[in-house]
């Protein structure tokens, strides 16, 4: 592990113009509460990486853990309201997972192998559309399929990590 990921992230990121690095992740009242260190948020809308895409999530967050196998990306979604297209919401985490896999600003030497899918919600979501996202593993990075967290907006990533 590099000595300082955060550090090698905001400088492969201090090109983009406007400003994708972000002080937070949220978007309105859909919140992803960051620990006041050892996090860098990527804005996506802002993000050249993301410039040509679509369908991309709302932020990539790298957190660097205790320990280097504690240090993993998110890539998060962030409904205000109810879910109510599972699918869009699978293609927008999947295309952050591919951006980080393959995009040369996603790469930092020795950078962490896991990733973790989230999806943030504020409204509703029906109850067999979140046994899907948990149980089915929808979101592939580097050869492996994930499952999608669900969780309300507001939750703590250090509760995630």
């Amino acid at each position: 592990m590099p000595q300082d990921p955060l550090g090698t992230l905001r400088l492969l990121h201090g090109s983009c113009k406007p400003e994708c690095l972000a002080k937070g992740c949220g978007r309105g009242n859909c919140t992803l509460r960051l620990p006041p260190r050892a996090t860098v948020s990527v804005d996506c809308d802002r993000c050249r990486a993301f410039r040509t895409r679509k369908k991309r999530p709302d932020f990539v967050v790298l957190h660097a853990g205790d320990a280097a196998q504690l240090t993993r990306w998110f890539v998060v979604e962030m409904k205000q309201g109810d879910v109510t297209d599972r699918r869009r919401v699978v293609e927008q985490l999947q295309e952050g997972a591919t951006t980080v896999e393959q995009h040369a600003s996603f790469r930092i030497p020795g950078a962490p192998g896991d990733i973790v899918p989230l999806l943030l919600y504020g409204g509703r979501i029906h109850a067999a559309d979140v046994q899907v996202l948990r149980r089915q593993k929808l979101v592939r990075f580097r050869g492996r399929a994930l499952p999608v967290q669900v969780r309300r907006c507001g939750t703590r990533l250090i509760d995630l990590a």
